[in-house]
């Protein structure tokens, strides 16, 4: 799977619009969607499909592609508690389509507009128990998180301790692009990004604050896909998987070849032994 910058990803979201017809209100829906499914499979392999799903959003379309996965998630009879970093007069285009959506879905929104208020609500983060999506702040953001964003992160990260994060499409203050963390930055123990990862996902020093990397499908076409070219790959489960031949039943360990580890230097003896389960293993 290629790796793009995100200036690349901006353009073929663009493209995706103007040249092939897809509508952004549409991909919100499809991204809102993809995030959806995996909280649902996050909850049931967590066991928290009993759990409230906390969705923290922000004023772009970040936020967006949140009512979608909130209104998703309420049909999945999820309890679900929506919390806005900033007020509803500031946002607008898709995202202000897929709001009222959200609203007439019967999904309350609470509007928390200034640092102070989300520093007051520190304490209740500790109390809650299940998980917490964090659509605060997207990809292509430079510079560290300020004022009612920089409240939200830390509100969020302060749920660490009892419940596992979600991001969408990037950990709000990460760059998408460097990986570096400048400022206040989720913690996710899940990122789940949009039809290609961005190069900052996949950074060494991005791996605190990513945690495990979903890409999901939200319809991108071959064509566009093709025209960009990447010096990275991104290897995902998805793409081993079409990769593995399933084997015979009557199959057993002299089918496969012999594997021969050498190693084992005085106190150095654990690799060997991670080497021969894995052999074994596979």
């Amino acid at each position: 799977m290629k790796v793009v910058s995100t200036a690349q990803m901006q353009e073929m979201d663009r493209l995706m619009t103007s040249e092939f017809g897809v509508s952004g209100n549409v991909l919100m829906d499809r991204a809102g969607f993809g995030v959806a499914e995996a909280v649902d499979e996050l909850a049931r392999m967590s066991g928290m499909s009993e759990g409230c799903i906390r969705l923290v959003a922000g004023k772009g379309n970040n936020g967006g592609d949140a009512y979608v996965a909130a209104r998703y998630l309420k049909a999945l009879d999820y309890d679900v508690d929506v919390l806005l970093a900033g007020s509803v007069g500031h946002i607008k285009g898709d995202a202000l389509k897929h709001l009222e959506r959200m609203k007439q879905a019967g999904i309350k929104l609470t509007q928390i507009s200034s640092p102070d208020d989300w520093e007051n609500m520190l304490e209740d983060a500790l109390g809650h128990d299940g998980i917490v999506v964090d659509g605060v702040l997207g990809t292509g953001v430079r510079g560290p998180a300020r004022g009612t964003a920089a409240g939200a992160i830390r509100f969020i990260n302060a749920h660490r301790a009892r419940c596992p994060i979600v991001s969408i499409d990037v950990p709000s203050g990460l760059d998408s692009d460097t990986g570096q963390a400048p400022g206040d930055t989720v913690e996710a123990d899940l990122t789940v990004t949009m039809a290609l990862p961005t190069t900052g996902l996949l950074q060494p020093d991005a791996l605190p604050y990513v945690g495990c990397l979903d890409v999901i499908d939200i319809g991108f076409d071959a064509e566009l896909i093709e025209r960009y070219t990447s010096d990275l790959d991104f290897i995902s489960a998805a793409d081993c998987q079409q990769n593995l031949v399933a084997r015979e039943r009557a199959a057993h360990k002299g089918t496969f070849g012999h594997v021969l580890i050498v190693g084992g230097a005085a106190s150095y003896s654990g690799a060997v032994i991670l080497a021969t389960r894995a052999a074994l293993r596979s």
